[in-house]
């Protein structure tokens, strides 16, 4: 069991949570990213709640699915505009 939370465990979460809003602002279901990633929707899910991180590539996949850049998910002033 985890006991502590390590600092990038905030960054994680924050990724995750705009890779949510993303995909529900264009209602791209967790199995469609699965799919397009080749892991399980478990494991985006976990992506998802920060409990392990998305790497660089999975990112950027991420953004060619949604048609945004990747660089949208890692800062808050680089999401569009609604």
């Amino acid at each position: 069991m985890r006991t502590s939370a390590s600092p990038s465990d905030g960054t994680a979460t924050d990724v995750g949570r705009r890779v949510l809003e993303e995909m529900d602002r264009q209602c791209i279901r967790q199995t469609t990213v699965a799919v397009r990633l080749g892991i399980s929707q478990q494991a985006v899910s976990r992506r998802i709640r920060g409990v392990v991180p998305f790497n660089v590539s999975e990112l950027e996949e991420i953004g060619r699915l949604l048609g945004v850049p990747a660089a949208q998910f890692l800062s808050p002033s680089l999401s569009p505009v609604a």
